[in-house]
């Protein structure tokens, strides 16, 4: 906020008993405003004197819940870290605006015989016709989604000896951290108040970026060790630690020094709390059981020489032609459901890291899924040896991916095979395109516009937000939000973490989240029904080739055309 100090804010530092300047532009602190950044104003320059000498005779303004200060400047109790607020007004500024006042997190009310004072000078600047304005802080918000409606930027500081304040932390008055230290963070998650709920969810899902797992531990310890016994902040680190260990079980499965960390850590509780280490103690061991469960369709990749090919090849695509085709898309439905629900939100942020060895292994079966689907479909079309029945299996995978991206909303699967018709081994199939139906083309012309990247897949987030749940979403879009996010936003700002970087990435994986929450759940009499049942054991076991023999067959398939010169 623009005050009668330029940029600078005053702020009451009650441990030195005097005031510090915050720069609201770049959060820089000093004791003393640098001449050359003040206004040059003479009657400004007026005003902000006669302010100064009503700030150092009468002390900080007090307000609701800040600690009590006497009129020389110091306070009755020691207080916690400085928390600043930097108002954002669009009327007369108020009182707490012209003094640049000190107050703590959450408290607006000012109770302070100084106010009608300091309200007067406020008001003559406001008679002046100059324009007060909001500033933001260095932290990247537009990019993230961030509501341009936050009227105020909580600056935590920390006071070190002979110097002035250091920034150690950001938030805005909603409670959503912005920026800050990792000390200012931890004490965030498993300090005196309890955590907000989603700076935890962020936290969790982020951490690996700028702190390792390992380091995590040890820090968590400290602060256990450093806490009255059986107080509250001990008891919030083991909720934190059984809170990591339920949304993140693979840190634990990976490397074994975390997992041994984390039972030091638990182990630190037997004394207090022994109930509660206990039950942490088997839920840590619990994690040591997680396993991948086994798909309902099992995808192996075949050469044209084998002698599955070979029957494929002799099938002529009968078999499939003589599924339903509802049936096809409702198998896939279930299947690919299955798939992407059992991936854990982490996955989603681990997968776009830069840093190797995470593991993601449910992520990575979903993304082969995807690969393994288009390629059996793309192979179902090159085993046929007929133009007729080419034309025939493309025309049924059309009406299958319209009913998957249009009826049942499993976008995710509709792209597989629309990327698999899009290959060139299949889109170079001229003749084989040319007997498809005029319906069959408006249809297949209709998924494309609905799929298409244009304007970043406009379209299609249209109609995923329509459409509601159940949904499956496609993933490759928000994977690129996700790495647009991380690669384009610092993961620091002003040596500070960028939460607000973290949080924003945070929700996309809420969005994929959203649409975990709820499966398709198809009657009974079409899940037994022998149509079904067909797809089931047809589906089972599938077969593809390669890249490399999808060209080879495609071109034997229909051979190039010699070019005329």
């Amino acid at each position: 906020t623009q005050s009668t100090w330029g940029p600078w804010q005053p702020v009451w530092a009650p441990d030195a008993g005097k005031f510090y300047f915050v720069n609201a532009t770049t959060l820089a602190t000093c004791w003393a405003v640098p001449e050359d950044q003040q206004p040059h104003d003479p009657h400004l320059a007026e005003i902000r004197r006669e302010l100064t000498d009503i700030l150092e005779t009468s002390g900080p303004v007090a307000t609701n819940g800040a600690p009590d200060a006497r009129a020389d400047g110091s306070a009755a109790t020691d207080p916690a870290p400085e928390i600043v607020v930097e108002p954002t007004v669009s009327g007369p500024a108020n009182a707490a605006d012209a003094a640049g006042a000190a107050v703590s997190a959450g408290a607006a009310d000012v109770m302070d015989s100084n106010a009608s004072a300091l309200q007067a000078d406020a008001e003559g600047l406001e008679s002046q016709g100059l324009e007060r304005r909001r500033s933001r802080a260095s932290v990247v918000l537009e990019p993230l989604n961030v509501s341009d409606d936050l009227d105020a930027i909580i600056v935590a500081t920390e006071l070190e000896d002979g110097m002035p304040p250091r920034v150690v932390g950001t938030q805005n008055t909603a409670g959503d951290v912005l920026t800050g230290t990792l000390d200012f963070l931890i004490g965030k998650l498993v300090g005196d108040a309890p955590a907000n709920s989603r700076f935890l969810e962020v936290f969790l899902l982020s951490f690996r970026d700028f702190v390792t797992p390992l380091s995590l531990l040890a820090e968590l310890a400290l602060r256990f060790d450093e806490a009255p016994l059986g107080s509250h902040v001990q008891l919030r680190v083991l909720n934190f630690a059984k809170k990591w260990m339920k949304t993140c079980p693979q840190d634990f499965l990976s490397d074994e020094h975390v997992y041994e960390g984390m039972r030091a850590l638990i182990g630190l509780g037997n004394e207090n709390f022994a109930m509660t280490a206990e039950a942490l103690q088997r839920t840590l061991i619990e994690t040591r059981g997680a396993a991948l469960s086994v798909s309902a369709v099992q995808f192996s990749e075949v050469a044209v020489s084998s002698g599955v090919w070979g029957m494929m090849e002799s099938d002529d695509g009968h078999r499939f032609l003589g599924l339903n085709s509802e049936a096809i898309a409702r198998f896939i439905a279930l299947a690919e459901s299955e798939c992407y629900r059992a991936v854990p939100a982490f996955e989603f942020v681990l997968l776009n890291s830069k840093h190797d060895g995470r593991p993601t292994p449910h992520l990575l079966r979903y993304i082969a899924w995807f690969n393994n689907l288009s390629q059996w479909a793309a192979s179902q079309v090159l085993a046929c040896g007929t133009v007729k029945q080419r034309g025939k299996v493309i025309a049924r995978l059309v009406t299958v991916c319209e009913l998957l991206a249009n009826k049942l909303h499993v976008f995710n699967a509709a792209m597989a095979l629309l990327a698999a018709l899009s290959q060139t081994p299949i889109a170079r199939l001229t003749a084989s395109w040319k007997v498809l139906s005029a319906s069959t083309k408006r249809t297949w012309r209709a998924v494309q516009d609905l799929l298409s990247h244009t304007h970043n897949f406009a379209r299609y987030r249209a109609e995923l937000q329509r459409c509601g749940v159940p949904a499956v979403p496609f993933l490759g879009v928000h994977m690129q939000d996700i790495l647009h996010v991380r690669e384009c936003v610092p993961n620091d700002v002003d040596g500070r973490i960028n939460m607000a970087k973290f949080t924003g990435i945070c929700t996309f994986v809420t969005v994929l989240e959203h649409y975990q929450r709820t499966q398709y759940a198809f009657k009974e009499k079409v899940t037994e029904s022998k149509d079904f049942r067909a797809v089931s054991v047809y589906f089972r076991e599938l077969c593809f080739l390669g890249e490399r023999d999808l060209f080879a067959v495609s071109r034997a398939r229909e051979p190039p055309v010699a070019r005329v010169e």
